[in-house]
């Protein structure tokens, strides 16, 4: 069942993806307080996106950049394109904004743009508003589940630039490996920001539950994973030659190891108990496929 909630208010007091980076503009960046490796003089380790493909073309044409863009806050997250007017991403999005700015979700919107059809956060492709957002039955009973559905205010999928990828029911194993997307902000090894969106991996550690969360997978990698930024993600398969989202990158933890490598961990919200409430909210727009 669909449910939309024009006053959802949910408070969050921590920040899932924080870590100390360079900004594009004055604004301050609420992506960057922090959890992640910081630099260690001792050991020489500094922070970075951990082992990323950086693309010289665009070629995820369902990646999306959102923006949350208020007169004195700003924070960016990943989404993907999933049919002609939705973008799918993290609920926590929106919320810890939400929570920051001390406004209901439904009064943020004016401040969410979505940037598709491009490589780029901040260059080309096209921009839309957000008019309107969905979410599950459970997270209105009280029962947070970290997924959202963004409406935009027109078709962006009128290039080949900006495409839906395809969403696929899947049951994780164990040392499965993905490939995942997001628009993190550090480089290796040096404190700069990156303006476009990075690929990376990520391999199944356990099956659900994931910490207590029975949609979601965990991961386990060394020198890979998500970075801040990231959440919202898409974690997708290769099948047949088609890219399939089989997952949303939702959290992740990092720890330097003695030889001076990074251990990343992380939960990944599954697809496949969602699949009828993207259908539905969709109007069947979008709707999932079983892969192996």
């Amino acid at each position: 069942m669909l449910f939309k909630n024009p006053l959802l208010l949910i408070s969050i007091t921590t920040c899932v993806f924080c870590i100390h980076a360079l900004h594009f503009s004055s604004l301050i960046d609420f992506n960057r307080f922090a959890n992640g490796p910081f630099a260690d003089v001792k050991s020489g380790f500094k922070p970075r996106i951990i082992e990323p493909y950086l693309p010289k073309r665009h070629s995820l044409p369902f990646i999306a950049f959102i923006t949350i863009r208020a007169p004195t806050y700003q924070r960016d997250c990943t989404g993907s394109i999933i049919a002609p007017r939705y973008i799918l991403t993290s609920l926590d999005c929106l919320v810890a904004a939400a929570a920051h700015l001390k406004v209901k979700v439904q009064l943020l919107l004016k401040f969410v743009t979505v940037r598709t059809g491009t490589v780029y956060k901040t260059v080309g492709g096209t921009t839309s508003p957000v008019i309107d957002f969905f979410t599950t039955n459970n997270t209105n009973a009280g029962i947070v589940e970290d997924i959202v559905i963004l409406e935009l205010s027109r078709n962006v999928t009128h290039s080949e630039t900006a495409e839906p990828i395809t969403l696929g029911r899947w049951q994780p194993k164990v040392g499965a490996n993905l490939t995942i997307a997001g628009q993190t902000r550090i480089v290796n090894r040096r404190d700069v920001p990156v303006n476009h969106y990075v690929i990376g991996k990520a391999t199944v550690s356990k099956l659900p539950p994931c910490h207590g969360t029975n949609y979601a997978f965990c991961v386990r990698d060394r020198d890979q994973g998500a970075t801040p930024g990231d959440e919202g993600g898409p974690a997708y398969k290769t099948v047949n030659g088609e890219y399939v989202q089989v997952g949303m990158i939702r959290s992740g933890e990092w720890k330097e190891t003695a030889d001076n490598h990074v251990l990343n961990e992380g939960k990944y919200l599954l697809i496949a108990p969602f699949c009828n409430f993207i259908k539905v909210t969709t109007r069947g727009e979008a709707h999932c496929k079983t892969i192996h």
